[in-house]
């Protein structure tokens, strides 16, 4: 069977962000892809926070905002599931946020709910997409790192969100679309 990667662009077109809007990429990934989609959507008068607990990714990920002339993105180095300890960031500061393959990788997913709480002004849009359980990908993480799209649905919506929109954007992942309360 063959699997595809996720294309930025067909994640965005249905998530409410405009030109001069402030969004937040929770978990950035090495390959930039999504920064440059955010980046685009944004405009050069939006700004694009890119979060992350790895230096080396975030440096990188400037390397290639520099090297792809992208002035609104700016790297965060941080630890998303401190509430409160992403330095700089306001609260109510961001418009929106996305969060691609971030949920799985942690153990502390209602910290990292209120610290996305915290950062989103209100009725503010959160894009979470993480693996399904059926997934075959070969990228895919251990079965008992993946979150169910009802475990992790019921817990937004216990801890300061509303469901907006659930989606599958490709057979291998889940998507929601959530909103501050």
């Amino acid at each position: 069977m063959a699997h595809s990667f996720l294309a930025p662009e067909q994640l965005l077109a249905s998530f409410p962000i405009a030109t001069g809007m402030s969004v937040g990429e929770c978990g950035v990934s090495g390959s930039g892809n999504m920064m440059t989609a955010l980046s685009t959507a944004v405009g050069p008068d939006g700004k694009v926070f890119e979060f992350d607990i790895n230096k080396n990714v975030l440096s990188a990920l400037a390397s290639q905002a520099r090297l792809r002339n992208l002035p609104n993105i700016f790297p965060v180095w941080t630890d998303l599931e401190v509430i409160g300890g992403t330095k700089g960031i306001a609260d109510q500061q961001l418009d929106a946020a996305v969060a691609v393959h971030l949920f799985h990788e942690s153990s502390h997913h209602v910290e990292l709910l209120a610290e996305l709480h915290r950062m989103l002004k209100p009725s503010a849009p959160l894009l979470v997409v993480d693996w399904t359980k059926e997934s075959q990908h070969p990228l895919a993480p251990t079965m008992e790192r993946r979150l169910a799209a009802g475990y992790f649905s019921q817990l937004a919506t216990s801890h300061g969100f509303s469901m907006s929109k659930q989606f599958a954007p490709d057979e291998d992942h889940w998507g929601i679309i959530l909103t501050t309360t």
